[in-house]
């Protein structure tokens, strides 16, 4: 299916950011900071799996978190490039066509 990966360009370790970062992918406090030093792909999961809901839900969190502080994301899916806005047209869709 369709693999997204997140990556916080910048190297920003703000407390903010951090939570921000934690809030998606539920890592411990040692591994988002290492992930946002070395821009590490800070979420990287299959976007249409058993937990599709919940998955849509944390990126759209963490979206509007990013928007919110400014944050420089580098947007992935199956290792291609795709913009922000992308990746909100594929979660709209499918809530569109129920998935």
């Amino acid at each position: 299916m369709s693999v997204i990966s997140i990556t916080v360009l910048g190297g920003s370790k703000s407390a903010a950011v951090v939570k921000a970062v934690r809030s998606l992918s539920k890592a411990n406090i040692a591994e988002v900071t290492w992930a946002l030093e070395t821009e590490a792909p800070v979420f990287e999961h299959e976007i249409f799996d058993n937990e599709i809901e919940e998955t849509i839900a944390l990126v759209w969190k963490f979206l509007d978190n990013s928007e919110e502080l400014s944050l420089s994301l580098a947007i992935e899916e199956d290792g291609a490039a795709i913009s922000t806005q992308i990746l909100r047209n594929i979660m709209l869709s499918s809530d569109k066509i129920g998935i």
